[in-house]
């Protein structure tokens, strides 16, 4: 499969939810001052559809940053992180 049926199927899993689009201000107030790169399957596919990406490791990269974010800013208890 391509990168782009790749992201289709994550961003159609059950489970996805929480990371199909930058998250908010008001969702998160202080998301910012914890996570220096946000990352989503929303901004990947804008990536993906604009060519931004030179090779499949920097795809790779970003799909590794949405998951090293989540662990990051949440807890063990938080739905995402599960």
């Amino acid at each position: 499969a391509d990168l782009l049926q790749l992201l289709a199927d994550l961003s159609s899993h059950v489970d996805s939810w929480p990371f199909l689009k930058p998250v908010t201000r008001a969702e998160a107030p202080d998301y910012h001052h914890v996570i220096k790169q946000a990352m989503d399957l929303g901004t990947m596919k804008y990536k993906l559809n604009s060519i931004k990406y030179k090779t499949a490791e920097d795809f790779v990269k970003d799909l590794q940053l949405i998951f090293t974010n989540c662990y990051t800013y949440n807890n063990d208890a938080a739905d995402e992180y599960k």
